[in-house]
């Protein structure tokens, strides 16, 4: 059998003990978990603005809603005088009296 198939050339030391793969996964984890708390730092300071900017646009449109409400019944009032304009120009009787007529 031919020795010369598989390159040993790393392993001139021999392997890793127990303790020191322990170590090295300790070091991995460790780093790990330092980019995993970064990663959740700025998630939560994304969702405090998140939280901040509903807020703000919850109180935007509460107001909003406000304002169409007046207009919906400024439009409506606008229509219903505009509405007995027209009847009054329609009808000689109603717009001489300003009343309405009776219906049949």
């Amino acid at each position: 059998m031919n020795d010369d198939l598989i390159d040993d050339t790393g392993f001139d030391m021999g392997l890793p003990s127990p303790l020191e793969m322990t170590r090295q996964e300790c070091l991995l984890l460790h780093s790990e978990l330092r980019d995993v708390w970064a990663e959740l730092r700025r998630s939560r300071r994304n969702v405090a603005r998140l939280v901040q900017m509903n807020s703000l646009l919850a109180d935007d449109l509460g107001k909003l809603r406000v304002e169409h409400s007046k207009v919906v019944w400024e439009l409506s009032d606008i229509y219903i005088k505009a509405s007995q304009d027209a009847a009054k120009r329609c009808n000689a009787y109603a717009g001489a009296y300003d009343r309405p007529i009776a219906p049949k």
